[in-house]
């Protein structure tokens, strides 16, 4: 079945080429998957489903139309920050191998290593094999899906890669699930990359690397890292994240330990802390358990018990951050009980919203000095607005469309914090 449903993505990948010549072309060859916009190209492996779709065989060749530019036969990321028609166009670091690309599960201690290796960190035998499970263009979005299953541990994965026509970033979205008939704890995720930007241009293996923020480090501030370099140009690389847990770093090489990557053991976590240097940039997950017998729920689930989601952005310009973030959300589907705070102190209802919301306060708060504070997505308050009644109509007013995060303060104490969305 799996067969037959590529075939017919084959065949609509050709159709869609008829009417977006300049955005879509054969998407599928072989094992692997391809995204391609007007300003980023990704190629995902069949076997391995990380960034780095090998094409050194008749059964699989490079489609028509990509910018491929690299030392090695594996396709993984490129793009064209400068919006210059792919003249002067950033490639090398996007591809795999050595350097460093990939990503991978510690389970049970046990490490799982799906990077895109060209000579061979991980093993063999380490690796968790899947395939493409599904490839399409809607609108002005080009998405594919990969699944994995781990035989040891029952350890089931899915990522799905989402590129905009237009933007200068993609989204990543990975769902881990507990498919055994015992409860998993400790799973530790991570995605690396040794971002060695244009080396093939400027022959510099070397990138400024920029520990951004993590969690909390400032109001709205997610886990984000940086690596940029100026030679022949300047080029830019970052991991950003929506989701509370995810922790960033930078340091090392070869790094294939989610544990020692998710406690900063031998990395930089210090928020603003940079170093210039042949080195991989990373995110690192944990979960603490998973629970028997799970299937794969859909990517707008945080969990069921048994399945956990998240994701992140991999960004190609520093301007695109608000986009990703905004993209991010949308791709999560959320509701109200995902954007809302989880202590109860506040409800925001609808959420999205498009011109305005009520806040319904926790009756049995004691209103003294209170203000609704909101920030917007970098982290600047735009509004405090005074509150005195528990529950009250908020209005967007000159507020743009976009992700903003808010704060409810009582007699200067900070009861809830949250996040809506302006559609």
């Amino acid at each position: 079945m799996k067969t037959k449903n590529l075939l017919l993505k084959s065949s609509l990948v050709l159709a869609f080429g008829m009417f977006n010549s300049n955005t879509i072309e054969a998407q599928i060859s072989g094992a692997n998957a391809y995204l391609k916009g007007n300003y980023v190209e990704i190629g995902i492996d069949g076997l391995q489903g990380n960034e780095g779709a090998p094409f050194d065989s008749a059964a699989s060749v490079l489609p028509a139309g990509l910018h491929f530019r690299s030392h090695n036969a594996k396709f993984g990321f490129m793009a064209n920050p400068q919006m210059d028609s792919w003249t002067n166009y950033d490639g090398d670091f996007f591809t795999p191998g050595s350097p460093e690309n990939g990503w991978g599960l510690k389970i049970n201690g046990a490490l799982r290593v799906n990077n895109a290796e060209n000579g061979g960190f991980g093993l063999a035998d380490t690796v968790i094999t899947g395939s493409i499970t599904s490839w399409a263009h809607t609108g002005t979005l080009t998405t594919t899906s990969w699944e994995g299953t781990d035989t040891i541990t029952g350890i089931k994965v899915n990522i799905d890669y989402s590129l905009g026509d237009n933007d200068l970033f993609y989204i990543t979205t990975v769902t881990v699930t507990n498919t055994s008939p015992a409860t998993i704890k400790n799973i530790y995720y991570y995605r690396n990359l040794d971002p060695d930007n244009n080396v093939m241009l400027s022959g510099s293996f070397t990138t400024d690397q920029l520990l951004n923020s993590q969690f909390g480090s400032c109001p709205g501030c997610y886990a984000q890292v940086t690596a940029t370099q100026t030679a022949p140009w300047a080029s830019y690389f970052s991991f950003l994240a929506n989701d509370s847990i995810m922790k960033a770093g930078f340091g090392g090489f070869s790094n294939r330990d989610g544990e020692d990557l998710y406690n900063g053991t031998g990395f930089t976590q210090t928020v603003g802390a940079t170093n210039t240097a042949d080195e991989a940039i990373y995110l690192a997950y944990k979960i603490d358990s998973l629970t028997a017998g799970g299937s794969h729920k859909s990517s707008s689930s945080i969990s069921d018990g048994s399945s956990r989601v998240f994701r992140f952005a991999s960004l190609f310009k520093g301007t695109a951050v608000f986009a990703a973030q905004n993209a991010m959300q949308a791709a999560a589907s959320v509701g109200i009980n995902e954007l809302q705070n989880s202590n109860n102190s506040i409800a925001i209802y609808p959420n999205p919203f498009e011109d305005n919301t009520t806040i319904n306060l926790n009756p049995t708060i004691n209103l003294s000095k209170a203000e609704f504070q909101i920030y917007d997505i970098m982290g600047k308050q735009i509004i405090a607005l005074p509150v005195t009644t528990h529950n009250f109509t908020f209005n967007k007013g000159e507020m743009a469309q976009g992700l903003y995060f808010y704060k409810l303060v009582n007699n200067g104490s900070e009861l809830s914090t949250g996040k809506f969305l302006v559609k």
